[in-house]
């Protein structure tokens, strides 16, 4: 079977808040590209790395009922942002690395 992953971000400069200079809201995000392909049933998280004024090195995510596995924050600029894709277990499949 052909899987085609999908990754990247959504972005949106929005208005800063009091004295926060945070104007760029993000959304990181990796979906299964191919219709009818549940992402639950293929992957069981995605780890995000994260730049270290975050305060962490990365972000787990598993999925819900939704199926999205993304996260978002609002932030001050731009970062490279290594992507980890951990298959289900059962599939025998390294995991996934990828730079955003």
């Amino acid at each position: 079977m052909d899987v085609r992953i999908v990754f990247g971000n959504r972005h949106e400069i929005v208005p800063a808040r009091g004295n926060s200079e945070n104007t760029h809201k993000w959304t990181m995000f990796v979906k299964i590209g191919n219709k009818g392909i549940n992402a639950n049933s293929l992957i069981e998280k995605v780890r995000f790395g994260l730049h270290p004024t975050f305060g962490m090195d990365y972000m787990d995510i598993k999925a819900g009922p939704s199926q999205k596995f993304e996260m978002g924050f609002t932030g001050w600029g731009t970062f490279g942002i290594p992507v980890t894709i951990h298959f289900k277990r059962e599939l025998c499949l390294e995991p996934e690395k990828r730079q955003m």
